[in-house]
């Protein structure tokens, strides 16, 4: 069921009307929401036109497809909230569309982020902002009204694609693809580069850390002269929340998960920087912030950001100061970064893939297991009579060769890959798709960590080798997990002899996709939710 709101006083003869879809959640703050932002299109004009609003309430596939194809503007509330009903029509193609505006008053499930950020509370933390896990419905509209006037949104849309009936779709499922895929390598190029700054440093190094703080100055009194050299001002300023998601105990692909995001910041932002403190190198976030920065160069070496390395000094009269060194050329990039054979790229690549929550098809892993436990004589039967699917991509890939050349050039390299019985035996056989990797908690101890001010390498850093870290069987993380749920603090007594401390952290929520209209995840949902535990 949907109802339109045509929000303006004009006759018929006019601009034709930018039309708005919303998807609401049907808790009473959803509700509100709603309301909210039907009662600020009321008479609104935007880009010389009149604003038509569609509240839909139909939640299910098709009318997403159809919203995401002929609406100007999409607007999904997502917040975890009641039953969640509205997931019921979240599809994958809301994620990777820039007229499509994900907001919510809830932290979002971990892979379930739309192109345009600033909608919904969000893991990383900005120099000119507080985190926080919420937001209010004041807050959403702001922002709601500012991103509808930003020059980046395509109003009226060019590409558009009226399927009314359902038959429609099916009939022209392969036309439906086109511009479905258009309209996507028309967000990336929109949204190809972002003009912000990524900090990279160590979390007791913030003025936000709750532990006790180390002699050297806070990251935060960087902000300055970030600004005034990378020309950004401090909203532009990204960085990770001291304590937040960094002290949670978990397993490695929960771990590369959350560098999958991280990510996303590092390859779109114009300037990375270091706060290269005594301790920096021995973190394995930081190295991995380091190895993502070498990502995106091999991506793309001209692509890769500007880096900047601080290291904070005491002068003889024992005033802090900061020494900065640039690396500014391609030669002075690839000499700093953290050097990986072509085997370390590969799988590194396919565990930021097969880890990154809005990438990663979790349904999956377990016939990839199945696939592995054959003998190489049955896999490579297998692949060779998979190899047409191969082709037929590559046939859909030709629909649209015309429309972004580089693109077209990475898609032909990755089939030319995939079309090797060799490359495909390595991927099936990745440690990504292991029970270790996936289901085996790693604790670190953070004495012997900071004793060994030892700087990690590619191999330790991908299967967390360092001697530092443990891993905690099935069992007794249950064990730990029925104990912290009851509010208690758990010790736990490492290898090592020295003995952590750790709480429970609350929840998190993985979205499940659609298919026929029925949730693929656990216990039949579509939202999973998971609990976590942090270091103390």
């Amino acid at each position: 069921m949907e109802k339109n709101i045509t929000a303006s006083n004009k006759t018929n003869i006019g601009p034709k009307p930018i039309t708005i879809t919303f998807f609401q959640a049907l808790s009473s703050q959803g509700k509100e929401l709603y309301h909210m932002f039907r009662k600020a299109m009321a008479g609104y004009v935007l880009r010389r036109h009149p604003v038509k609003l569609i509240e839909q309430k139909d939640y299910q596939m098709m009318p997403t497809i159809m919203a995401c194809l002929d609406s100007d503007v999409v607007i999904f509330d997502g917040s975890i909230e009641g039953d969640c009903k509205q997931y019921r029509a979240a599809l994958e193609m809301l994620k990777k569309l820039d007229h499509v505006l994900i907001v919510s008053r809830t932290i979002l499930p971990v892979n379930f982020e739309g192109i345009r950020k600033g909608g919904a509370p969000g893991i990383i933390k900005t120099g000119a902002s507080e985190y926080s896990e919420k937001m209010t419905n004041e807050d959403i509209l702001k922002w709601l009204l500012n991103t509808l006037e930003h020059s980046s949104m395509e109003l009226p849309r060019k590409l558009k694609m009226n399927l009314p009936t359902k038959k429609d779709y099916v009939i022209n499922a392969i036309k439906v693809l086109k511009v479905e895929f258009k309209m996507y390598l028309d967000s990336l190029k929109r949204s190809d580069k972002d003009e912000g700054v990524f900090v990279s440093y160590l979390s007791r190094y913030s003025q936000f850390y709750q532990g006790e703080h180390p002699e050297e100055p806070f990251v935060e009194e960087l902000f300055a002269s970030i600004c005034e050299i990378s020309r950004v001002s401090k909203d532009k300023i990204w960085y990770f929340p001291p304590g937040n998601i960094s002290l949670e105990f978990m397993t490695a692909q929960r771990g590369f998960e959350i560098a999958s995001i991280t990510n996303k910041f590092i390859e779109n932002c114009k300037a990375f920087w270091i706060y290269d403190t005594p301790d920096y190198s021995s973190s394995w976030w930081v190295y991995g912030e380091k190895i993502s920065l070498l990502m995106t160069y091999y991506k793309k070496m001209e692509q890769c950001p500007n880096i900047y390395v601080v290291k904070p000094f005491q002068d003889e009269n024992g005033n802090w100061k900061f020494d900065l060194t640039k690396y500014l050329t391609i030669k002075e990039k690839i000499n700093f970064l953290p050097k990986l054979s072509s085997y370390q790229l590969r799988e590194l690549s396919r565990f930021y893939i097969n880890s990154d929550p809005n990438l990663s098809a979790y349904e999956l892993v377990e016939r990839m297991r199945k696939l592995a436990a054959l003998s190489d004589c049955f896999l490579k039967t297998y692949i060779k009579l998979k190899k047409p699917f191969a082709h037929w991509i590559a046939e859909i890939m030709s629909i649209v060769s015309e429309m972004d050349e580089r693109k077209t050039n990475e898609m032909k390299k990755f089939l030319k890959q995939i079309q090797s019985i060799v490359f495909c035996i390595e991927h099936v056989r990745s440690y990504v798709y292991t029970k270790e990797f996936r289901e085996k908690y790693i604790i670190e101890c953070p004495i012997c960590r900071d004793a060994s001010k030892k700087q990690m390498n590619p191999e330790n850093y991908m299967y967390l080798k360092e001697k530092y870290f443990y891993h905690v069987a099935q069992s007794d993380y249950q064990a730990i997990m029925k104990s912290v749920k009851q509010g208690n603090i758990c010790d736990v007594k490492l290898p090592c002899g020295h003995t952590v401390s750790v709480k429970y952290n609350g929840v998190y929520y993985r979205w499940w996709t659609v298919k026929s209209n029925a949730p693929t995840g656990p216990d039949d949902k579509f939202i999973e939710t998971v609990d976590s535990i942090s270091f103390c």
